[in-house]
């Protein structure tokens, strides 16, 4: 297909992909509608791009299954980020129950905090997390090695440092 086609495909079947948004926003009340049309949409761009009409013979059939997979995968990076949001939460709850001060420099304090870590890569792999955002696919990339073992060598961390907070207290 050319790209009028596509365009042409995208166009006039916006109002369906608004529809689906809707049905969904019935049972999805706590996600903004405008957020729900825009997976849809983006679904409905992914639908046209992949469309052959050789292989389907109709496209709103393809382009449903797009759209309803494009709101769903939305959905489930909603809930990851929701979870290491979480997740990063429950960890500053486990520094400061250790009795470590938390001021407005966080940055300087939770320097300080990873100092007590002997092993300089768990260091680096603190400080990427917490400090500058990163995701434990790109530590991953970044280190080279699958996400798994990203978490571990996050996780391994945690430990090096929970166990060095904990001997801290101790002493």
């Amino acid at each position: 297909m050319n790209t009028k086609e596509i365009n042409n495909l995208i166009v006039s079947n916006i109002g369906y992909a608004e529809k689906i948004a809707k049905i969904k926003k019935r049972k999805i009340t706590h996600i903004p509608y405008d957020d729900l049309r825009s997976a849809a949409f983006f679904g409905l761009v992914q639908a046209a791009n992949r469309f052959n009409p050789k292989k389907n013979d109709n496209f709103l059939l393809y382009a449903y299954a797009r759209i309803v997979g494009s709101i769903s995968d939305y959905l489930r990076e909603l809930k990851w980020c929701k979870n290491n949001l979480e997740k990063k939460e429950v960890d500053f709850e486990m520094i400061q129950s250790r009795n470590v001060f938390i001021s407005d420099n966080f940055t300087e304090d939770f320097e300080k905090l990873i100092g007590n870590v002997n092993i300089v890569k768990y260091k680096e792999i603190l400080r990427e997390y917490y400090l500058m955002g990163k995701n434990l696919q790109s530590i991953a990339s970044q280190y080279n090695v699958k996400i798994s073992m990203a978490s571990q060598m996050l996780s391994s961390a945690r430990d090096k440092l929970k166990t060095q907070l904990e001997k801290n207290q101790i002493n």
